[in-house]
């Protein structure tokens, strides 16, 4: 949608393009910094990846079969709860 590619994303967030694909087939767990800055690249907020209409990655329906309202609620709360830490973390030192 931003016209980036995902060199153009992986080089935003000094990562290599093989590791960048490896988080996107989820074949290692994305940190807590490169999600800011994967966010901060396509000028999103967290929060989008979960409520936006678009969607941004083609997966497979079945892998999220067991995945329900109350599995979706609790995750939108512990986001809510990284984001906190992430901005304490940025007040501690001092970044924008």
């Amino acid at each position: 949608m931003r016209g980036l590619s995902q060199e153009n994303i992986a080089e935003a967030i000094g990562m290599s393009t093989g590791n960048f694909g490896k988080i996107e087939r989820g074949e290692i767990t994305l940190s807590i910094r490169h999600l800011d800055e994967i966010t901060r690249a396509l000028n999103i907020d967290v929060a989008d990846l979960y409520h936006s209409e678009v969607q941004l990655v083609q997966e497979p329906q079945a892998s999220y079969t067991q995945f329900n309202s109350a599995d979706f609620n609790r995750l939108l709360r512990e986001i809510d709860e990284l984001k906190k830490d992430v901005s304490k973390i940025k007040t501690k030192l001092d970044l924008p």
